[in-house]
This record gives structure tokens, C-alpha cells and sequence, in this order.
């Protein structure tokens, strides 16, 4: 059986962001590598989306897709920022992919040479769609060999800035004026993807992407731009909620206090929305926990003594 991707990455010139076009370059050469990687039946296109007037170098890419508009095209800010509209992103590259699977991920996430090919094998299981946690890695390693950065196990995240799914699947996607690099991008595609994917999966621990800097708060714009992702973000939920199901969310088969302490502290979700639909569909079949391999009290107390005492880099 084949598997066909294509992997949509927002683009841009370092005239644009210098910064984050540094860090792009690496996203690029984890990508070929990743490309050189893969299984008999595996095939990857990358699709470069740009804006219409930037100046960023596509030659990595086999297909380009061209962004008309960003978002202050549909909303005014006291201080422009050309930032493209997340929509509008997979809009533009789902019309120019000629795979079964679209791929989506920031400029800043890096693959593992093995990502295409564990992706593949999580798809064979049965699922439709994938979101994919980041591991974080000290902005230090910058300048490192490429191996040097890939050997770093990294720190979990939070943030869902990778996701995987079946190309039919976007027709059904509630559309949003959200627009990428500020918070709640990202958050819109996985409400999307747990909403109508069938049997979706959140990997949030795999060493699959991992991204430079190890900060987990940090200013990425203006109370403008939060105040319009915010938005759009409401709107999102209020129209997806008649077609959710409690069952396909992270959490739902965990024990009552648990699930609700994390939809509850994990700023990807909105607390009321989930809170209601968890009592909504109490008596809905709730898929089980995986069961751990070494249970007990006593294997948590040495998890936990041993993130302790470790000597770590950083010591």
C-alpha cells in the first residue's frame, strides 16, 4: 500500500524575518533529509506557501502556493504585520497537492529523518489524522551540526503546531480568519481535526519535530492580534460545537478531575466549551487509557527522584 504526502510550510524572505528565515533554513534541511529517508511506498511533495509579494527563495519546494491576502486584510490593526491567514495557508496548498495526505507545520518545526515514515505507520493503524507535539531544544544549538540538534532529546510542549490529515477531510473544515504567529493558530486546525477526522490521534510525547528555544511564554504580538485570534477562535468554537463528539478529544477517557484539571489548565482549550460537551455526552462510550507498563506509586516517586538528581547540560 502507498502513502502520499504533501507538506505545506509557510515561507518567508529573511527581508520579512531574518530570525525566523535562520531557523527556516534548518526546517528546509530537516526536510531533505527527511525526504531521503523514506520507505518503498512513501512519496513526499513539499509545497512552499508565500505571500504574492515575497521575495523567499522556493527552490526546496516542487509545487508553490501563492497567498492573495493576509490578515490585515480583513481586520484593522494600529501597527500592520503581514502575517497570513492560517486558512488561507491550507486553502492554497490543498488546491495545488496532488497527494492523499496533507502535511502542515510551522517554518520553525524541524523533522526527524524518520518523520514520513513513522507518520506512515501511525496511518496504517487506522487513524485519519495526527496532531503532533514539538520537542523543544536550546536555541544554543543553532550553529550545531544538524546531528548535534537531533541528538537533543528536548522537553515536552504543549502547542500543536504539526498535523497530519487525510486531504478529503479539509472540505470539512470551518474556516477562520486566524491569522499564523500569534496565539490560537494552530489551535483552530486541531479543533478542526478532532471535530471531523474519524479516529484522530494527538502524539504528544513522540520525538518526531522538534523546534529551536526552549521558552514557553513568550510575546509573539500585540493585544490587537490576540484580541482578533481570539475571536475568530469564539466564532470557530460556537460553530463547530454542534459537531463535536467529547469521545475524539485528548482526555476524554481519563478519570473525571483529571480530564477536567487539564482542558482546564492547557491554553489550547477552551474550558467551557469542553466542560459542557463532557456533561452533554456524559453517557457517550469514552475510549480507555493506555494502560502504563510499570503502574504504581512507587515507579512515580523514582520518575519523579530522577528528574531530580540527574545531572543535565545545563547543571
Amino acid at each position: 500500500m502507498s502513502y502520499s504526502f504533501s507538506h505545506i510550510i509557510n515561507i518567508v524572505s529573511a527581508a520579512e524575518n531574518a530570525e525566523l528565515e535562520k531557523i527556516q533554513r534548518i526546517t528546509i534541511e530537516s526536510i531533505r533529509r527527511a525526504k531521503q529517508y523514506l520507505n518503498s511506498g512513501v512519496t513526499v511533495e513539499t509545497i512552499a506557501a508565500i505571500g504574492s509579494n515575497s521575495s523567499a527563495d522556493v527552490g526546496f519546494a516542487e509545487r508553490t502556493a501563492v497567498l492573495r491576502r493576509n490578515v490585515g486584510d480583513v481586520s484593522s490593526f494600529s501597527t500592520s504585520r503581514n502575517l497570513p491567514i492560517v486558512s488561507d495557508i491550507l486553502d492554497e496548498g490543498v488546491k495545488a497537492s496532488a497527494a492523499e495526505y496533507i502535511v502542515f507545520s510551522n517554518a520553525d518545526i524541524a523533522l526527524t529523518p524518520w518523520f514520513y515514515n513513522a507518520i506512515t505507520e501511525f496511518l496504517k493503524r487506522g487513524h485519519d489524522a495526527l496532531v503532533i507535539n514539538r520537542r523543544r531544544i536550546p536555541a544554543r544549538l543553532i550553529d550545531q551540526p544538524f546531528e548535534v540538534m537531533l541528538a537533543h532529546a528536548g522537553s515536552e510542549h504543549i502547542g500543536f503546531d504539526c498535523f497530519v490529515f487525510k486531504k478529503s477531510l479539509h472540505n470539512k473544515f470551518v474556516k477562520t480568519n486566524i491569522c499564523i504567529g500569534i496565539p490560537m493558530a494552530g489551535g483552530d486546525i486541531f479543533h478542526n481535526i478532532f471535530t471531523f477526522a474519524e479516529n484522530p490521534v494527538l502524539l504528544a510525547n513522540q520525538h518526531l519535530t522538534f523546534h529551536l528555544g526552549i521558552d514557553l511564554v513568550k510575546s509573539w504580538g500585540n493585544s490587537e492580534y490576540y484580541a482578533h485570534n481570539r475571536k475568530e477562535f469564539r466564532t470557530l468554537l460556537k460553530k463547530l460545537k454542534p459537531h463535536m463528539q467529547i469521545a475524539k478529544f485528548p482526555g476524554a477517557g481519563l478519570g473525571f478531575f483529571r480530564r477536567h484539571f487539564r482542558w482546564l489548565m492547557n491554553p489550547t482549550y477552551d474550558y467551557r466549551t469542553m466542560c459542557s460537551l463532557d456533561f452533554s455526552q456524559w453517557n457517550s462510550h469514552r475510549p480507555k487509557p493506555t494502560r502504563k507498563e510499570i503502574p504504581g506509586l512507587a515507579h512515580r516517586y523514582y520518575e519523579w527522584l530522577q528528574r531530580k538528581v540527574n545531572f543535565r547540560e545545563e547543571d
